[in-house]
């Protein structure tokens, strides 16, 4: 008997123990915690992982390709959850594309969300994600690869009738889809989607070239419980004299704001505006300035329709630079920069389109 234990041990041995056990496969597995991700690339019965198959109905992603090498973290991806520094190569995940294996989150703690991360090559990570933002948009470097899709469709086409603009090209940008126009304009996706909609709603046929080209310059916002839109000079907040319009159905208006900002209150009932040879002095009420301050930082501010002598400075403004003055118990002078200029001719051009 003993002799048999020996020779069966010593076959065991020469043989090696796998040849007794079934080829298996070990699949990509979750720990017990179903907080970190390790990854087996070996396919189960030779048979290769299929993204296009696994991915059907999962959100897409496409990590944008950049080749600064100053910008080489891919930040908040990595096989753990519980990671403090959670983060990989940007270059090693450049240009790939991949999904998330469900919508909702798998795990959280205080700041952020997991969220399962399958790429195309079959590798498995773990994206942390801001608490209750959507993962691929509030993601550096992550863009929607669905957008992008059909951004290219869009290549070369109509954006709409009577428009002469289209687009030349795609690509990602911090994890925005921007399109490049034929008129030389970067614009994402959004704000091109809203300017479309503007024009189509309030714009003549004949003159929606003319308009696309000034909304360049200004910032356009739909308020949907008032049904109006609101049309601004871009960077407005940072213009002491910025001219605005209200689109509501067939009626528009034209307003101003005069704002000073500063250091400490200067308490104006006065405000004169210079360009070129044009001047305009306004007295105003204590009542109709609205004033704020937080930050250390004081703000009053006139918001009034625009009358005679506004539109006749606005539209000297729309050619020439100037300075505005807010005098009170003190007195401070703002300019009304070159920049400011070509923002507030886009808005009274736009403003003489819609009649």
């Amino acid at each position: 008997m003993k002799i048999n234990i020996i020779v069966l041990c010593s076959l065991l041995i020469l043989t090696g123990c796998n040849s007794l056990v079934p080829n298996t496969y070990h699949p990509t597995k979750v720990s017990t915690t179903d907080n970190t991700i390790t990854t087996n690339s070996t396919p189960k019965n030779n048979i290769e992982f299929n993204f296009e198959e696994s991915s059907k109905g999962k959100p897409l992603f496409i990590i944008e390709e950049r080749t600064d090498s100053r910008y080489d973290t891919l930040f908040h991806v990595c096989e753990s959850f519980d990671k403090m520094v959670c983060s990989r190569k940007l270059s090693d995940y450049s240009g790939k594309i991949g999904y998330l294996e469900s919508t909702e989150p798998f795990t959280s703690d205080r700041f952020n969300s997991g969220y399962k991360l399958v790429f195309q090559n079959g590798e498995r990570l773990i994206l942390k994600a801001r608490k209750g933002k959507d993962p691929i948009e509030s993601t550096l470097y992550f863009a929607n690869y669905s957008d992008l899709l059909e951004s290219k469709k869009l290549q070369s086409k109509p954006l709409l009738d009577n428009l002469d603009v289209t687009i030349s090209s795609t690509h990602i940008k911090y994890g925005t889809v921007k399109y490049l126009l034929s008129n030389g304009e970067e614009i994402g996706k959004v704000e091109l989607d809203n300017r479309i909609s503007f024009i189509e709603k309030n714009i003549k046929l004949a003159h929606r070239s003319e308009a696309f080209t000034h909304l360049k310059n200004l910032n356009i916002r739909y308020d949907d419980f008032e049904d109006t839109w609101w049309v601004q000079c871009n960077g407005n907040l940072n213009m002491a004299l910025r001219p605005y319009i209200g689109i509501k159905g067939k009626n528009n208006w034209l307003r101003y704001v005069a704002m000073y900002e500063g250091g400490s209150w200067v308490f104006f009932d006065t405000f004169t505006i210079k360009s070129g040879d044009t001047k305009l002095t306004k007295k105003v009420k204590s009542y109709e300035v609205t004033r704020d301050n937080g930050s250390g930082k004081v703000w009053e501010i006139y918001d009034a329709p625009v009358d005679k002598g506004i539109k006749n400075i606005l539209k000297s403004l729309s050619k020439n630079s100037g300075k505005i003055r807010f005098s009170g118990k003190y007195t401070s002078t703002s300019d009304i920069t070159s920049d400011d200029k070509a923002k507030i001719e886009s808005l009274i051009s736009l403003n003489n389109i819609l009649g």
